[in-house]
């Protein structure tokens, strides 16, 4: 009988785990279709692929440019161009308050 009862519990238990780890989503997110504007080759901007880096969000909010800085192929950083008083400073220096705009 006592073995019976531990049995029940386990598979209660059990049940109730995989309950929370599965399912299906009622609400699927489809994914659209590229647009020309963002098909094109867009290089002053970086490619937003999740969180959105501050400190470019920052330089861009305060009406400035970036660039990015390239070893090859592979960006390094960013710079925080202000064209009007021609100034650069690293988007990352730029947003700490390190260099001024």
């Amino acid at each position: 009988m006592m073995k019976w009862k531990i049995i029940d519990n386990f598979l209660f238990c059990l049940m109730f785990l995989l309950a929370g780890c599965g399912g299906v989503n009622p609400n699927p997110t489809t994914k659209a279709e590229p647009s020309a504007k963002s098909a094109s080759k867009d290089t002053s901007t970086p490619p937003m692929l999740g969180m959105v880096n501050p400190a470019l969000k920052y330089c861009t909010d305060h009406g400035h440019k970036l660039t990015p800085v390239k070893e090859g192929s592979i960006v390094r950083y960013y710079l925080c161009i202000n064209d009007s008083a021609h100034k650069k400073c690293s988007a990352n220096a730029y947003y700490r308050g390190d260099c001024v705009l």
